[in-house]
């Protein structure tokens, strides 16, 4: 019977971790440097257009 309660809960946290985005948004870091993954989608928005066009795109929602 516990068990069976422990899978239940288990199916329950990895459904809450999904809905999260969990574990992927999550990296390991060792030392004090920034992850490369990180380092990688920074180049991508900037050879996007940067923070200019995010400012862009930003300007044109109704609200700003």
């Amino acid at each position: 019977m516990e068990i069976a309660r422990i899978r239940e809960l288990t199916t329950v946290l990895n459904s809450v971790l999904r809905t999260m985005h969990l574990p992927e948004a999550i990296e390991e870091t060792t030392g004090t440097g920034v992850p490369q993954s990180i380092t990688q989608k920074a180049a991508d928005v900037r050879i996007k257009g940067g923070i200019e066009k995010l400012e862009n795109l930003a300007q044109g929602i109704p609200g700003n």
